[in-house]
């Protein structure tokens, strides 16, 4: 047994048993073997297992571990605990319910069986901000009531642009007159079908629509704006002609989302964040935000639906979405199923000049990104031309934007006033980047996502059935909606496992959406992509889509058709399909598949 030191621990005017001002002894536990000094949230009144806030208690044990310092440990009992949230705004939304600041060498550790349940469908569940060196590990993190209604569609009255969705009974989902409907910042929805046995098919049209009134009780009527297009900045902005490309009929099984700008987990500039054994079941938006951090890792982590629950989704929005990366983000072990969106995404974002000060100063628009001093700024035309890059001399916030020194003189063409030109800061760009060994299941959007150089994506299993959109590794750059960057260079994509349940897109597709010049054989855009040792199972899709990829390597591939699926008739057309890259090695790929009428195009190898 360990030896145990007990210490006391007195908190004035603290928000714990006792009340304010309490002097009540606080246990704070030391444990010989390891030194490490052992807060637990039971200790200051967090009770599992009843209908009680246990958000107060909690955050005074956090408040107590960080003012030990280095070295402490903060731990859970199983069962589960009733968070409801403060506010606290920041890039994680307006109310968090456990939010640390400033700690360096914490470990927060639960149980197997620590779930967290939030209470509030516009809380962030927790937040790491400019952390040193904090793991996270064992808990589970759900919503109660989740940030989304679900049900089945009642009637659809394509005339009237109009849908009566029947809500689901139960509690546990929203209803439409919580005013999470009214703050959100997407109010969408989207059909989640079964074919047979096989797993669920998410979507992948998008409804926006805005709830009208209630019809009759627990049955809710939609309307269409038609007016909004898709890629306008309004929540009830959907895809164009939803109801009709989405063949909305009655008896779908239906979700409807309040979609908030709130991350499960916020990693917000911070350093050396390690998340193991997390399971998200939920969130408002994404489930883990890895923002303008470095060195991240998550391990053994799920983002998922429930288990024995009749929900049909996990989060409103990605799985992970890392923006600002300045180190290596690691996603490894982890389980990716029912997302509203990617499962991975990772970029920097557009920096865009609003004038030119001098021969080597710029005056730039302050959004999600930051520019030090060293820093490797990349421009790019919005047609499609991408520039040299430019070091960093200084660069300071003000109230105007961002005020950049380059260390060299600026070309005198570089015309900033055209608006043509964006830069991306390539220093923020998640360089470095590992995915390896996860498991990408059914949900609607991209496996991963990409906008960022220097990485690798090995020893991944994708099995997606999403119709239309289901692509399994997608590098891009989308310089008019959501200005992600920068362009991928540098990617090695090997030793994956593409497993074909019906979906008719690409599993890898390399294309610069949003550009004028995307079909324009003189522009290349990406460099140095490898595509090694793959396996492409039951395809009913190329295996690649490729266009504008300077050196690029597709070495030792193999498409094949296993298990009882039939060959389609006539056979689909080349697995690769390939045009305008230079440079190209192709060698060592196999086609056992039938399905398809060759390996490559006529125009595989660009001239």
């Amino acid at each position: 047994m360990s030896l145990i030191m007990v210490l006391t621990f007195s908190l004035a005017a603290c928000e714990r048993p006792g009340g304010v001002g309490s002097t009540t002894p606080i246990k704070i536990v030391q444990e010989k073997e390891s030194s490490a000094q052992v807060v637990h949230v039971g200790d200051f009144g967090a009770k599992p297992g009843t209908m009680d806030d246990s958000g107060p208690a909690i955050r005074q044990s956090f408040e107590a571990a960080i003012k030990m310092g280095p070295g402490t440990e903060i731990r859970f009992a199983e069962g589960t605990y009733r968070l409801g949230g403060v506010s606290r705004s920041g890039h994680w939304g307006p109310r968090v319910a456990l939010y640390i600041e400033g700690a360096a060498k914490l470990t927060i550790k639960g149980t197997p069986h620590t779930r967290l349940v939030i209470t509030d469908p516009e809380t962030a569940a927790l937040v790491l901000h400019r952390c040193e060196d904090v793991s996270v590990s064992d808990l589970q993190i759900d919503y109660d009531p989740v940030p989304y209604a679900q049900g089945t569609i009642a009637a659809v009255d394509l005339d009237n642009q109009t849908f009566d969705l029947r809500l689901e009974e139960g509690g546990q989902f929203l209803d439409f007159n919580n005013p999470a409907y009214q703050r959100a910042k997407s109010v969408m929805g989207y059909t989640v079908r079964q074919n047979g046995s096989e797993s669920a098919i998410y979507g992948p049209i998008v409804i926006g629509a805005e709830p009208v009134n209630e019809v009759t009780p627990k049955v809710w009527r939609l309307r269409i704006n038609p007016k909004l297009p898709f890629g306008t900045f309004n929540k009830y902005a959907g895809y164009p002609e939803a109801l009709r490309r989405s063949k909305l009929a009655v008896g779908d099984r239906y979700i409807h989302w309040a979609r908030a700008y709130i991350a499960a987990v916020s990693l917000v500039e911070s350093n050396q964040i390690t998340c193991r054994n997390l399971k998200v079941y939920a969130s408002p938006g994404l489930a883990f935000f890895p923002y303008l951090s470095s060195n991240v890792k998550l391990d053994h982590c799920a983002v998922e639906i429930l288990p024995k629950s009749s929900r049909l989704i996990s989060t409103n929005a990605d799985g992970v979405h890392a923006r600002g990366m300045r180190g290596p983000l690691t996603v490894q072990n982890c389980r990716f199923e029912g997302m509203g969106d990617d499962a991975i995404n990772i970029h920097s974002s557009a920096i865009r000049p609003l004038k030119r000060i001098s021969s080597r100063e710029l005056l730039c628009d302050a959004h999600t990104f930051t520019i030090r001093g060293g820093d490797m700024l990349e421009y790019l035309d919005v047609d499609g031309k991408s520039g040299q890059s430019y070091e960093v001399q200084e660069a300071k916030i003000t109230s105007e934007g961002w005020q950049v020194t380059f260390v060299e003189e600026l070309p005198a063409t570089l015309n900033v006033s055209e608006k043509r030109i964006l830069f991306y800061n390539l220093s923020e760009a998640g360089k470095g980047f590992l995915f390896q060994n996860n498991y990408f299941g059914p949900h609607r959007g991209r496996g991963i996502l990409v906008s960022a150089t220097d990485g690798e994506i090995r020893d991944n299993t994708f099995s997606n059935r999403e119709v239309g959109s289901g692509w399994a590794i997608v590098l891009h750059h989308e310089a008019s909606i959501w200005a992600e960057g920068p362009i991928a260079r540098r990617i090695r994509i090997e030793e994956n496992r593409f497993e074909g349940l019906g979906g008719n897109e690409p599993a890898i597709k390399i294309y610069p959406m949003g550009s004028k010049r995307s079909g324009d054989d003189t522009s290349v855009w990406y460099a140095d992509i490898v595509i090694q040792n793959n396996r492409f199972e039951k395809l009913t899709g190329p295996a690649a889509v490729i266009n504008q990829v300077q050196n690029l390597s597709l070495i030792g591939n193999r498409v094949v058709r296993t298990g009882a699926v039939a060959v389609p008739t006539p056979p689909f057309s080349a697995a690769f399909q390939i045009k305008n890259c230079p440079g190209a090695t192709v060698e060592g790929n196999q086609l056992e598949d039938a399905g398809f009428s060759a390996l490559f195009t006529n125009d595989s190898i660009a001239k």
